[in-house]
C-alpha cells in the first residue's frame, strides 16, 4: 500500500480480497489479474479470449463464472 501510494498508480493489482478491501477503504481503485487482459482487450491491445486461454494454461486460479461473463461480454463487443 505504501508503495502504491508513493507511486500513484492508476490502480494497484491485488487479487486477495482482504487486501482489496483495505486498498478500497484507502481510496484506491483496484483490479485483479483478470482486470489486466480485460482492460487491454477494451483498448484493442490483446484478444481477450486468447489471453484467457494463456492464463488457463498456467496455475492461475480464477472464478469460472467471472471468466465466462467476461468472455461473453468481449464476444458481444467484437
Amino acid at each position: 500500500m505504501a508503495l502504491a501510494a508513493s507511486r500513484q498508480p492508476i490502480f494497484p493489482l491485488i487479487d486477495e480480497w482482504p487486501a482489496r478491501k483495505i486498498a478500497m477503504r484507502n481510496g484506491f481503485l483496484v483490479t485483479g489479474t483478470l482486470g489486466i487482459p480485460d482492460q487491454a482487450a477494451l483498448r484493442k491491445l490483446v484478444v481477450f479470449s486468447q489471453a484467457i486461454d494463456k492464463l488457463k494454461a498456467t496455475s492461475f486460479r480464477y472464478p469460472a463464472l467471472l471468466v465466462e461473463r467476461l468472455l461473453a461480454e468481449h464476444a458481444r463487443s467484437i
